[in-house]
């Protein structure tokens, strides 16, 4: 445990493996279709039966056994030590419902969850955008995400219980512990066994290619389009003889290595986390404006999308524009008037924010003019629905 926390607490460790995550997910990146799907559908299967197999330990023990085991893995008494450390160091383990409280709880996960997004992206990834099959695939990976989480968030806490679980997250553990204390140690400290312990181990590792392959997949693919649309010099979209986009991986990768770098040195990596969760909402609610209007100002688009179907005459892609549009702006109220969730200066964040605007709109328009100056006009590509 003690090279745990030294390997936790060095910025140079956290730089070393996570360029290493980095390169590995180039490299699936790049291997081809069928190699890559094969791996990570091993890495996939992996991390989830360790987490299932996590969450059935749990819940087979219960919380009097549970209790009863991590005073025999830890220490006689250390369960309800842990509780008596946080509760000594001033932590309220038995909060009130507060509906303010659980609204700014959501606007703050909003940073972190953006993997529902991503499963929902990667669903659209099956060369069949065109068809209803794939949106309902879709949207089956973005609410599937957060299902499994209820799920399983119910059944920890039930089963290590809660008072425990804050105290342990809020520095009620005793020294030598995993900080946080995740619950895939937890599960290990509930069984007491040393094989399990080194399964639920192996899952956790492979979990990081695996999430770092899927965050490197939006700039990538992003690229790619862009140079595939013409706002992009060619060479973005070169690839391998397997179909890879191999020049955007690398461009990626190392733009990713440059910001991990800045990310483990710099003390503001939440505000401007915080910052581009906001910004990056903007994109996402014009995406839901055009979803809005494209049935009644663009009909014939409109017609040749899968989106078709109605509710009380109103076109379903409107419906959910407006809901798009909805959350953005709930998301940008709450931030704003949260201070704690990282936007302590408005003033700053607006200044980012229309920057941000304004050098997206400048960089259109050089390349707008640069492929006019050569014959061609990169609009023509979005006037159509594009095939994927």
């Amino acid at each position: 445990m003690a090279v745990g926390q030294d390997v936790q607490a060095s910025t140079g460790w956290q730089f070393g493996l996570g360029s290493l995550m980095i390169a590995l997910a180039c490299l699936i990146h790049i291997s081809g279709w069928r190699s890559m799907i094969r791996f990570l559908g091993i890495l996939f299967w992996s991390v989830t039966g360790a987490m299932t197999l996590a969450v059935l330990a749990l819940l087979v023990t219960g919380q009097s056994s549970f209790a009863k085991n991590f005073d025999s893995f830890a220490g006689s008494g250390e369960y309800q030590a842990t509780i008596a450390r946080a509760t000594k160091a001033g932590a309220n383990l038995s909060p009130s419902f507060s509906f303010g409280e659980t609204i700014a709880l959501v606007a703050g996960l909003a940073t972190v969850s953006i993997y529902c997004y991503w499963s929902s992206f990667v669903g659209g990834e099956l060369r069949q955008a065109s068809t209803l099959k794939t949106a309902h695939n879709m949207a089956r990976g973005g609410v599937g995400g957060l299902v499994v989480v209820a799920i399983f968030g119910t059944i920890i806490l039930s089963s290590v219980g809660g008072e425990f679980m804050r105290a342990a997250n809020l520095g009620g553990l005793k020294e030598g512990l995993p900080v946080g204390s995740s619950f895939l140690f937890l599960a290990a400290a509930s069984v007491g066994n040393t094989i399990f312990a080194a399964v639920l181990a192996i899952g956790y590792l492979l979990f990081w290619p695996l999430i770092t392959w899927l965050s490197l997949l939006q700039p990538t693919r992003m690229l790619f389009a862009y140079s595939f649309d013409g706002i992009l010099p060619r060479a973005f979209a070169q690839t391998t003889r397997g179909g890879a986009p191999w020049v955007a991986v690398i461009v990626s990768g190392l733009a990713s290595i440059a910001i991990l770098k800045w990310a483990t040195g710099s003390s503001l990596f939440f505000t401007v986390l915080a910052y581009a969760t906001l910004i990056r909402l903007i994109a996402m609610g014009l995406v839901g404006v055009a979803a809005i209007l494209v049935p009644y100002v663009r009909p014939e688009l409109f017609r040749a999308s899968s989106a078709l179907g109605r509710i009380g005459g109103v076109p379903i892609v409107t419906i959910a524009g407006v809901g798009a549009v909805a959350s953005a702006i709930f998301l940008w109220i709450m931030f704003l008037s949260e201070k704690r969730l990282g936007i302590a200066d408005t003033g700053d964040f607006f200044k980012w924010a229309i920057g941000t605007v304004v050098a997206g709109l400048l960089f259109y328009a050089i390349a707008l003019a640069v492929r006019r100056s050569q014959g061609v006009d990169i609009n023509r590509a979005f006037a159509e629905i594009p095939p994927e």
